[in-house]
């Protein structure tokens, strides 16, 4: 479970150690509780968009031993796109 987490990291994209941590802990605070933002009527659509991107709905299924199909996906593009973004940036980094 901590490799989201931890991807959402932004050490590798960001040179500042300081500002990584804090907008990684503003990013990961933010997706935790984007479902109780949702509880209010947005709009069936907005709700369940909103709904999804929330960490603690995917890992709440995964604590009562459901492995959906969208829970692994939802946690393996945040892996894959978070490493993405880190070897494109050490790309940059390093012509």
């Amino acid at each position: 479970m901590p490799r989201p987490f931890v991807c959402l990291g932004g050490g590798a994209v960001i040179d500042n150690q300081i500002v990584a941590a804090v907008i990684t802990w503003g990013v990961l605070l933010l997706l935790w509780f984007a479902d109780y933002g949702a509880a209010l009527d947005l709009g069936s659509g907005l709700s369940q968009t909103i709904r999804h991107l929330s960490f603690s709905l995917h890992y709440t299924d995964i604590i009562r031993g459901v492995i959906d199909r969208t829970t692994v996906i939802y946690f393996t593009s945040i892996i894959a796109g978070m490493v993405a973004l880190a070897i494109l940036r050490l790309k940059m980094r390093n012509p």
